[in-house]
């Protein structure tokens, strides 16, 4: 059964997906942000507290390693790793995406493979945008305006603490 058939057997779930995502697409380089905006990283801690979150492993593993152990402590995680032998307290280690917990709401934060695999059942994207062009190696998928409806836009000026112009964009499916 995927996740849409799931969440439609219980309550309506809302699904979202949150990203920074560059100009050309980038999400990532070596595994870490290539840019230095930190309002967006307070945006996103904000965004998932006390919400369910479905991540990949090698993010996972990232946002560990920069914020600690909180992370997992202020939210219900869910890691998805294909490494059968995967083991970490205080998360819900999955070896399939239809195995999330659909009796809630649910913000997939990442990386690109899983991005790419819960776009179609997403209904909100809260995207960051970061007006510059990056060499990277992980993208976040499309957003297709046929699809997709913004909602919001809230723009921000690149200061002393960020580096790039960048924008908080709120798309709805349509």
């Amino acid at each position: 059964m995927s996740i849409f058939e799931k969440r439609m057997a219980y309550t309506l779930v809302m699904i979202s997906m949150i990203a920074a995502v560059s100009e050309n697409g980038v999400i990532a380089r070596n595994g870490a942000l290539p840019w230095r905006v930190p309002t967006d990283v307070q945006y996103f801690l904000d965004k998932t507290l006390g919400k369910t979150v479905l991540t990949g492993r090698k993010t996972f593993e990232t946002i560990v390693a920069k914020r600690g152990s909180s992370f997992q402590s202020d939210r219900r995680v869910y890691v998805l790793t294909r490494d059968v032998s995967y083991t970490c307290s205080d998360v819900t280690i999955l070896h399939d995406i239809a195995d999330v917990d659909t009796t809630g709401d649910v913000w997939v934060v990442g990386g690109g493979e899983i991005y790419g695999e819960m776009i179609e059942d997403a209904d909100r994207l809260y995207i960051t945008e970061i007006h510059t062009v990056v060499d990277g190696d992980t993208y976040f998928p499309a957003i297709d305006k046929s699809v997709w409806h913004e909602i919001s836009r809230e723009p921000h000026k690149a200061d002393t603490q960020n580096e790039f112009d960048f924008d908080f964009i709120i798309y709805e499916r349509k």
